[in-house]
């Protein structure tokens, strides 16, 4: 029986140490749904720079301004010590990124737009000051390095041309295509931080593309290109000089053909590390596989660096590689995940690093000793954060966060994520991301849209990738699967794979593809009868294929898709090198090979109902692909279609109305035509908070059968009350039908101080009004009977709660500022009392809840109407009684305006 008794002990003692978690993973169901502004302002660190001294960490950051309709980039700092909050360094209306400290650390230079709309050098002190303009510049700087503390070298273009200006004169701005004369060149300068002086380095013809300065500010390597087209045939090639900046002499470097290195980086010891890239198809400018290269300057000795890997670097959004102290830092391609090596320099030793966080890094920056790492860490339901941890051996030690990133996605949805494989068509191994329904149960047929990544040499990484382009955990919240799937020809799988489709464009895809999806439907996960596509770039490539070649699908998404190869090779910006690359050679030489793989000759097939997106300045993939893809199928009249345009859009969309409409765009499609729910894209006739959008809000009150505010609980009426934040909080002020509940049951409950309640009964007609004429006793006394009554926990707002909420409120509600019909001034209030309390007598100032909009989501009347009691005995919000200033102080008002709403716990 002792035994038994232990037994039982340890159980229910296991049980009340799990049960926080538990409670914690029941409330992740709750959490609300990601939303379009919740991906428009996601947090993500770029361009990572250490301090000589290895103390500090700045980064770019881009935030929204809805005023200029962009992403704004700032510059933030970290001590990498940690303990301190990371500071803003920049400000204002413009970006300032590229940033780079002074060799001694004393200085950041950047660049900006913040005069005449011109790249402009600004330095700042990292530790308090303004920044200022270092000079200017007539054209716009393109990059710039520093030589060392007095001198900063920057690449721009020559000063106009007279021929320029007399064609600016002459209002001329026809433009002649591939035009050699019209080709400036760009060159190299140096700017004095002591004398003030500019000089000229390079006397170039051609133009300098990007450069870099040695540590010891002996040596630059520049990269040219000489040709307008550049880009768009692969015989036109990039040209590597070696510049000596003592006596300005230049040699020509890397003359191997087709050997383009990038992201070049110099070590401390004079080394210069590079990427370049493996392909079967260099004479094609083929995708390749990444491989690291060094190249000594003294002995002009060019060496691949042995990654003992076949695959080759895995691709990162950030930095590939990094090489301080002794030792060269990258990661290994393996899939959707890249793990961290270490390479020391001195044995010529690899070591993978075997940290929890050393596969899923997006960016990093070694300090200059080499002892320790700043990352970007996250997964694909992860949110990106900053950490910073120093080697130790083969893991990290001292990790610590240096800026806790998304705060905001706390309380939001994430969705499980799986990394799943499968077998396609002739036994090839796809990888793909999995991302669950919000209520997913095992057993249970869910939905499946299919995302499908861009390139087609890209590839979807176990990152938090969401964005306007692809944004899983919206549309997981739909209770619907999301498959990113890493077809044939995807990055980081080895270069067969990724040369697998060169002269077989949607031939391994397209399998890939819907072999994905046709295990899942054979696991009993997926409905085969609610299927989706979405994809951008090449992605909508693909989606389209699919609707050419099965009517599976319900729906599809396409965003600046291609549909006709042949028009693809004279308006697409690089049209002639990618469709000689994938579809065999020249259009005249395959004609029918082209036409047999251009959807737009397969449209007669199409049923799915297609949502087409494209910029119209895009010619990555030409807009009029759009057209043709949307006049086939609006003629052919066999599937709906719409087909929107943003204007002045290149490729990737720039404007956030314009990444907000392409996402609800795509949203209500997925509604109508996959959900089955009724859902529109923004109406631009309609506005916010005007009386029609309050009245068709009103439609969701809940109401009893005679037309007042609440639900019904076993013949009682109660407040409704809605999700906001992870509670569930009272959508109304209790109304005073709502509380005269309460007085039938507590006949001898003390009524005084109640506006217009006499013998336990409110006014007639004042059923939806707050009650007020509350305090804390009579506020507590509710919520206690309501909990008794329901068997749930109700209680008033903590202080903190409301705070939080009143922050975040919309709008004008019911102040005096209503009632006077303008901004009341403090001085103004006691000319208006006279008028305020002839209102008051005749029939009140406090109106019914709801009257005005929604406060916060969902949520009414925060901030007018009656003041609210906290669960502290505080009272907060604005009434009928105050004006809407927020510089005034705030006083609360007499207890006739006080009145309180309720949460419901969970």
């Amino acid at each position: 029986m002792k035994i038994k008794f232990y037994i039982i002990l340890f159980y229910l003692f296991f049980i009340f140490l799990l049960s926080p978690l538990l409670s914690k993973e029941e409330k992740k169901e709750d959490f609300r749904p990601m939303t379009v502004d919740d991906v428009i302002n996601i947090e993500k660190p770029y361009q990572l720079r250490m301090s000589p001294d290895n103390k500090t960490l700045i980064w770019v950051q881009y935030s929204v301004d809805e005023e200029k309709n962009k992403h704004i980039a700032n510059i933030w700092m970290a001590a990498v010590t940690g303990g301190k909050e990371p500071v803003q360094l920049t400000r204002g209306k413009s970006s300032s990124r590229q940033p780079q400290w002074s060799p001694d650390g004393k200085e950041i230079a950047f660049l900006s737009d913040r005069i005449d709309n011109k790249d402009q050098i600004f330095t700042i002190y990292p530790y308090g000051g303004e920044a200022s303009l270092l000079f200017k510049s007539n054209e716009d700087i393109h990059t710039f390095r520093w030589k060392d503390n007095k001198t900063i070298i920057f690449l721009t273009r020559e000063d106009k041309y007279y021929y320029e200006e007399q064609l600016e004169d002459a209002k001329d701005d026809a433009e002649v295509v591939d035009d050699i004369k019209t080709f400036v060149p760009q060159r190299l300068f140096s700017y004095s931080l002591e004398d003030k002086k500019i000089k000229r380095l390079t006397l170039n013809n051609d133009q300098i593309t990007t450069f870099t300065v040695s540590p010891d500010g002996n040596w630059a390597v520049t990269v040219h290109t000489d040709s307008p087209l550049y880009g768009l045939d692969p015989k036109y090639l990039k040209k590597y000089y070696l510049l000596n900046l003592k006596d300005l002499s230049m040699k020509q470097i890397f003359t191997e053909k087709y050997f383009q290195p990038y992201d070049l980086k110099w070590d401390k010891d004079g080394t210069l590390y590079f990427i370049d890239e493996k392909s079967s198809y260099e004479e094609k400018k083929g995708p390749g596989i990444p491989l690291l290269y060094e190249y000594n300057v003294k002995t002009n000795i060019c060496k691949e660096v042995p990654l003992n890997w076949s695959w080759g670097i895995g691709l990162l959004e950030g930095r590939l590689f990094d090489s301080e102290g002794g030792k060269v830092v990258t990661t290994l391609a393996e899939g959707v995940v890249n793990h961290l090596v270490i390479l020391n320099k001195s044995n010529g030793q690899w070591t993978r690093l075997e940290d929890p966080k050393s596969s899923n890094i997006s960016d990093f920056v070694l300090t200059n000793d080499g002892k320790g790492m700043a990352f970007v860490y996250s997964t694909a339901n992860k949110p990106f954060k900053l950490y910073y941890g120093e080697f130790d051996g083969n893991k990290f030690k001292n990790v610590i966060t240096l800026a806790d990133l998304n705060k905001g996605l706390d309380k939001v949805f994430l969705t499980r994520r799986d990394i799943i494989k499968w077998k396609s068509e002739g036994d090839r191994e796809i990888e793909g991301i999995l991302f669950y329904p919000k209520e997913y149960k095992e057993g249970q047929k869910y939905p499946l849209i299919v995302q499908i990544h861009g390139g087609p040499s890209w590839y979807d990484p176990d990152i938090f990738d969401t964005s306007w382009a692809y944004y899983p955990h919206i549309l997981s919240a739909k209770n619907s699967f999301v498959l990113a799937v890493n077809y044939s020809g995807s990055a980081n799988y080895g270069l067969a794979f990724m040369e697998s489709i060169i002269g077989h464009y949607y031939e391994l895809e397209v399998p890939d593809i819907l072999s994905g999806i046709d295990s899942l439907i054979g696991k009993g996960m997926v409905d085969p009868e609610k299927l989706g596509t979405m994809g951008w770039s090449n992605g909508s490539i693909l989606s389209i294929a699919l609707t050419t070649e099965t009517e599976r699908f319900k729906v599809a998404c396409c965003g600046a898709g291609n549909v006709n190869w042949l028009s693809d090779y004279g308006n697409c910006s690089f049209g002639v090198a990618f469709d000689n690359l994938y579809f065999k050679g020249p259009y005249w030489e395959h004609l029918e090979h082209y036409i047999a793989s251009s959807p737009l000759f397969k449209m007669n097939k199409v049923i799915t109902p297609t949502l087409i997106i494209f910029g119209d300045s895009d010619t990555t993939v030409p807009t009029e692909q759009g057209y043709e893809h949307y006049r086939a199928l609006q003629q052919m009249e066999k599937a709906p279609v719409r087909f929107v345009l943003m204007p002045g859009e290149p490729h990737s969309l720039r404007k956030i109305s314009h990444q907000k409409r392409k996402m609800e765009e795509e949203l209500a499609w997925f509604d109508k035509y996959l959900f089955n729910e009724k859902s529109e894209v923004k109406n631009r006739s309609f506005m916010e908070g005007s009386p029609m959008d309050i009245m068709l809000k009103k439609s969701d009150f809940s109401y009893d059968g005679k037309g007042n505010l609440g639900v019904i609980y076993k013949d009682i009426l109660i407040p409704e009350t809605v999700e906001y934040e992870g509670l569930k909080v009272g959508r109304f002020e209790v109304t005073r039908s709502q509380f005269e509940a309460f007085l039938k049951e507590n006949k001898d409950f003390d009524t005084t101080g109640l506006i217009d309640c006499k013998e336990n009964s409110f006014k007639g007609g004042t059923g939806n009004y707050p009650v007020s004429g509350i305090n804390l006793e009579k506020a507590r006394a509710y919520c206690d009977w309501l909990s008794n009554k329901t068997g749930n926990k109700y209680r008033l707002p903590e202080s903190k709660e409301m705070e939080k909420w009143l922050k975040d409120c919309n709008g004008n509600e019911n102040t005096l500022d209503y009632w006077s019909g303008y901004s009341i001034s403090p001085d103004e209030i006691s000319e208006l009392e006279d008028y305020i309390k002839k209102l008051e007598s005749a029939q009140g100032i406090i109106l019914p809840c709801g009257f005005f909009s929604e406060s916060v989501e969902k949520i009414y009347d925060l901030n007018g109407n009656v003041s609210e009691i906290c669960s502290d005995g505080s009272v907060t919000g604005l009434s009928a009684r105050h004006i809407s200033d927020k510089r005034q102080p705030y006083n609360p008002p007499g207890i006739n305006y006080t009145g309180f709403r309720v949460v419901m716990e969970k």
